[in-house]
């Protein structure tokens, strides 16, 4: 299933920023900011959790971004996403796959 949200850059930021979505709670998927696929998610397998998104990919203040998620396993536990600041890449690393 997809499913869309929309977020606006604070205001007193000058210029878009470097940063990572985070789906934990998410299952497996893909993931599109603004219209631009920034990767594949399946965090329980990681070893990657956080998607990159670069700056030009962000529209600023007072534009409106906009993130769907590609849902492929089912309704996630958590409907909700956040957008950090550092990468996580501290994900179970699984043999065999």
């Amino acid at each position: 299933a997809f499913y869309k949200t929309t977020f606006t850059l604070p205001k007193n930021l000058a210029k878009p920023l470097d940063t990572f979505l985070d789906p934990t709670g998410w299952k497996k998927g893909v993931a599109f900011v603004n219209g631009m696929n920034i990767g594949r998610y399946w965090p329980s397998v990681g070893p990657q959790i956080t998607l990159y998104i670069p700056a030009l990919f962000l529209i600023p203040y007072p534009g409106i971004n906009n993130i769907i998620m590609l849902e492929l396993k089912g309704v996630p536990e958590n409907l909700s996403i956040s957008l950090v600041d550092k990468p996580n890449l501290s994900g179970t690393i699984h043999k065999g796959f």
